[in-house]
C-alpha cells in the first residue's frame, strides 16, 4: 500500500518528474503523495481544487494538466505555473456541435500534445442498455473537437495511448470490455474490440508500459463493510495484462473492489481504489 486518505478518489497519474497525483471526487481536489511514497506516512498534498467532482487528469509535455469533470460537464486546463502564482482553472471543452457533454471520464495527452478524452457523465448517464458514451480527441492547437466514437458506448472510462503512439485504448465499462482504436488514414479513426472481459462489473482504468504491455484495471461495486470495516465483494477488483495483440499475460487480484484508476511509470503501477481510498503499488512485467 502507498497511502490511504482522500474522499473516492480515482485517476492515479503522474507528472513529467514522476510524481503521482490522484483526484478525490467529493472533495473536489487533485492531490500530489508526498514524495515518501512507499511510506505508511506519506502525505497527500492539494494541489488544486476544482469546485466540482474530478474523475480523469493527465499532463501535457508542457506541464498543463488537463481535468475530465462530471459536474462542470466539461474540460478543464490548468496551465503550468513557472514562477508559483496561482492559476486558474479553465474550461476548454463543454459541448460537440452546441449539446453538452454528458460528464467527461477520462484524458490521456500524446507527445505532440493531442488531447483524448472519454465522456460518459456519472454511473448511470450511459448504460448497456442506453449507450450513449463518446470518445473525443483534441487537436494540439486546441481547434479541432474530433468524435472518434459518438454517444454508441455503454459508460467509457479508462484512456491510454500506446508507446508508439499508434493506438488508443479505451475502457468501455458496461460492456466489459477494451477498445483499440487505430488511424488509417491519418485522422480516420477505427475501433474494435481489443478484449473481452467476463465477470466483475467491467473495466475502468487503463495504462501501457514501454515495452507495449497493457495493464487494464477490473472493478466490481463494493459490497457493505465486513465486521473489520473493510468493504467486500463476491467478485473482488483485479489487474490484468495484455500483450499488445490483446492475450491475457497475468492477472492479479487487489484487496479491494472499486478500482478507479491506474498508471505505470517506469517500472512501477499506481492503483487507486475509491471504496477504501487507498493507493496500491505493484511491479510491472
Amino acid at each position: 500500500m502507498v497511502r490511504s486518505g482522500g474522499h473516492s478518489i480515482v485517476a492515479s497519474f503522474v507528472d513529467g518528474s514522476g510524481d503521482l497525483y490522484v483526484a478525490s471526487r467529493e472533495s473536489g481536489d487533485i492531490l500530489k503523495v508526498g514524495a515518501d511514497a512507499g511510506e505508511e506516512k506519506s502525505a497527500f498534498e492539494v494541489f488544486v481544487n476544482t469546485g466540482g467532482v474530478p474523475n480523469g487528469v493527465a499532463f501535457d509535455p508542457n506541464g498543463v494538466v488537463y481535468i475530465c469533470d462530471f459536474a462542470h460537464q466539461a474540460v478543464l486546463t490548468l496551465g503550468a505555473a513557472e514562477d508559483g502564482s496561482d492559476q486558474q482553472l479553465t474550461a476548454i471543452v463543454k459541448d460537440y456541435e452546441g449539446k453538452n457533454l454528458k460528464g467527461p471520464n477520462s484524458v490521456a495527452v500524446d507527445s505532440k500534445g493531442t488531447v483524448y478524452f472519454t465522456d460518459s457523465g456519472p454511473f448511470g448517464g450511459s448504460t448497456l442498455a442506453s449507450p450513449k458514451g463518446s470518445v473525443f480527441c483534441i487537436s494540439p492547437d486546441g481547434r479541432l473537437l474530433q468524435p472518434l466514437a459518438l454517444s454508441c458506448l455503454a459508460h467509457p472510462s479508462g484512456v491510454a495511448v500506446s508507446p508508439d503512439e499508434k493506438t488508443l485504448y479505451v475502457c468501455e465499462t458496461m460492456a466489459n470490455r477494451v477498445l483499440r482504436f487505430v488511424q488509417k488514414p491519418a485522422g480516420v479513426f477505427h475501433f474494435s474490440v481489443f478484449h473481452q472481459f467476463s465477470g466483475g462489473l467491467g473495466p475502468s482504468g487503463v495504462s501501457c508500459d514501454s515495452k507495449g504491455n497493457v495493464y487494464v484495471g477490473r472493478m466490481d461495486f463494493a459490497a457493505a463493510p465486513t465486521e473489520d470495516g473493510v468493504p467486500s465483494s463476491s467478485s473482488p477488483g483485479s489487474v490484468a495484462v495484455l500483450s499488445a495483440t490483446g492475450a491475457l499475460l497475468q492477472e492479479t487480484e487487489c484487496p479491494a473492489a472499486e478500482i478507479s484508476g491506474l498508471v505505470v511509470s517506469g517500472d512501477t503501477l499506481y492503483v487507486s481504489e475509491a471504496s477504501t481510498n487507498t493507493v496500491y503499488k505493484m511491479p510491472t512485467l
